[in-house]
């Protein structure tokens, strides 16, 4: 359901630069905050590869990050890079279909790269789960029938789109439910 090639890091860099004008993501942090820092922003990388979303959320902008994977290789790269970088206490990786095992209701932030049958699977479990006013980034194609909040393309070529569910008020993201 997804493609075996990350996400080029100027896709990375323009979706969090749109969540962080949207308030969404808070201005990047200078440091590594402290362990008791408030982190209100928890960021999902529904497979995550080598963990660059994560990396980049978490390094720039101090919020936590849970990815999931189902290729132990690449996720074993990933966890040495988090563990080089020092964020440990901030990213958690799982060796897991996120289908089966991710709990979306989790999360302020939701990135898929996934291909189009990837992202009609994933609108149903979005819908099922997400909470309100929580965002959705999709790398590649859209979810279908939501209607993106940004689109842009990325140096490259390659789309993301920002989506965001508000229940029964019918803004932009998902029909009202």
């Amino acid at each position: 359901v997804a493609p075996k090639s990350p996400s080029p890091r100027a896709v990375v860099d323009a979706a969090l630069a749109e969540l962080e004008k949207r308030g969404v993501l808070p201005v990047p942090v200078p440091t590594k905050p402290s362990s008791s820092s408030p982190l209100p922003t928890v960021v999902a990388d529904l497979g995550c590869g080598d963990g660059r979303w994560l990396l980049a959320a978490c390094r720039r902008y101090g919020c936590r990050g849970v990815g999931f994977d189902v290729d132990a290789a690449v996720l074993a790269k990933a966890r040495a890079d988090v563990a080089a970088a020092g964020l440990g206490d901030r990213i958690q990786l799982q060796d897991a279909d996120f289908f089966q095992h991710a709990d979306l209701s989790k999360f302020d932030v939701v990135v898929a790269y996934l291909f189009r049958e990837g992202c009609a699977k994933l609108k149903r479990k979005l819908e099922e789960e997400m909470k309100d006013g929580a965002f959705v980034v999709c790398v590649g194609f859209g979810l279908p029938t939501w209607t993106p909040l940004f689109e842009q393309r990325a140096t490259g070529g390659l789309i993301f789109r920002l989506y965001t569910r508000r229940r029964g008020a019918g803004a932009a993201g998902a029909a009202a439910t």
